[in-house]
């Protein structure tokens, strides 16, 4: 039997078992030998006919061995989703990145600290500032503005005898085209009284502190439509006991620098950022260097910088005995004086404020150590140690000072919850308040 019979032979077999059972019964006749060439012929040519699409028509060599079918594809159709590059490794470790236009160069922040890269992000090396930056920002076109307060200068007897003046804060702007640092020093405002006298130096006054005493810092630093420093004076003279002024530096080019007057904010800022056109001030009606569970959370809202209105919160989410936490950061820096983080996302801000629970007094009717810890506890309190009362000098039973002691010290114990301020048009807040 020649490949072709064979193929055929194949043929008509897989053909009849394709064929469905249609229940007429095929039955063989034997054919007649007076014409068995015309009928062999015509056979074979129907069955061509019939098999032609397989190895005819396409062209295909009839003697050639038959491919295997192919298996239809199982691939994924491509997506008409435009791909998305994959963020740069180095947006992990730096919050904030600037390209500099001029340059091509990347200008970072990360945890009071500027670097610069000029290969793309794959190296950076550290922007050093001069002396130090207690606040460090960076502008949309890659110049870095830091402040660096004066704790360690000071001059003597400019107010006077037995008077110390701290100079003003100074501002360092780096060019990152030219790659120099400028120093400027703020300008400093008139000093609140017209002839200051000392406090007695003996201490035979009601100020624990002596003479005359005028000390500024900066207490925080944003770029919004501008450049601004929120601040504060300290003063002490006769008639002032180390009183705390607000002052705000601000300026259109990191250059020039004036004093803007607020109105209109009755407390303390201690932070301040900038969200949909307007600057939003935080802080309490007390300092926060006095601050303790008497002090109300307080925000304020501003476009000039010189008028300030009131913004609506809702503190009635926290518990009965819960006050925010008003406190200079981790890092002792001024510029979250709240330790509140802030950020926008979805056109809202958003603000964390750690809560403390303010414990009642002692009772100076406790015994000992061991009632004094029951006590603690009965009011969420981190039990006390031996060292510690050795250190705050405390006796049993307490008399009246030794109940100041211990209230001040268990109500400075670390927060225990967090309240969440949210606001998309910087006056209305919600309030949510989870423990810890």
């Amino acid at each position: 039997m020649t490949k072709l019979e064979e193929r055929i032979r194949s043929g008509l077999h897989e053909t009849a078992e394709r064929i469905p059972d249609t229940g007429v019964k095929l039955t063989k006749t034997k054919s007649k030998p007076v014409r068995p060439v015309w009928i062999g012929v015509a056979a074979v040519l129907g069955v061509l006919v019939l098999f032609s699409p397989v190895f005819l028509l396409d062209g295909s060599d009839p003697a050639a061995t038959p491919e295997e079918p192919a298996t239809p594809s199982t691939a994924v159709p491509a997506s008409t989703t435009p791909s998305v590059a994959p963020e740069p490794d180095y947006l992990e470790r730096f919050p904030v990145v600037v390209e500099v236009e001029e340059t091509g160069d990347l200008i970072g922040l990360q945890q009071g600290h500027a670097f610069k890269s000029s290969d793309g992000g794959n190296s950076w090396s550290e922007i050093i500032v001069d002396g130090g930056a207690d606040l460090i920002e960076v502008a949309p076109d890659g110049t870095v503005i830091a402040i660096g307060n004066a704790e360690h200068e000071q001059s003597t007897d400019a107010l006077g005898p037995d008077s110390v003046v701290r100079p003003a804060p100074n501002v360092h702007i780096y060019d990152p085209v030219a790659d120099e640092w400028q120093t400027i020093e703020l300008p400093r405002p008139e000093f609140p009284v017209d002839d200051p006298q000392p406090v007695p130096m003996d201490g035979s006054g009601d100020c624990p502190k002596g003479g005359i005493q005028w000390t500024m810092d900066a207490l925080s630093l944003v770029i919004g439509d501008r450049y601004v420093i929120a601040g504060e004076q300290r003063i002490t003279e006769e008639t002032i006991c180390d009183q705390s002024f607000q002052i705000f530096w601000t300026s259109q080019d990191g250059q020039t620098w004036a004093i803007a007057e607020p109105t209109g904010i009755p407390g303390y800022v201690v932070g301040i950022t900038w969200f949909d056109g307007s600057y939003i001030a935080y802080g309490s009606d007390t300092p926060w260097y006095s601050s303790g569970p008497n002090n109300p959370l307080e925000i304020w809202t501003s476009t000039d910088l010189r008028n300030w209105d009131s913004a609506e919160i809702d503190l009635s989410v926290l518990p009965a005995n819960g006050y925010p936490e008003m406190f200079p950061d981790e890092e002792g820096t001024f510029g979250l004086g709240f330790t509140v983080v802030s950020n926008v996302t979805d056109g809202v801000l958003r603000m964390k404020v750690p809560i403390g629970l303010a414990a009642p007094s002692p009772d100076s009717t406790i015994a000992d150590i061991d009632e004094l810890n029951q006590w603690a506890e009965a009011n969420n309190r981190t039990p006390i140690g031996e060292d510690t009362l050795e250190l705050l000098d405390i006796d049993f039973p307490l008399d009246d000072e030794e109940v100041e002691k211990l209230s001040g010290y268990f109500n400075s114990d670390e927060g225990y919850g967090t309240l969440t301020l949210e606001t998309d048009d910087g006056i209305t807040w919600t309030s949510r308040y989870e423990d810890r």
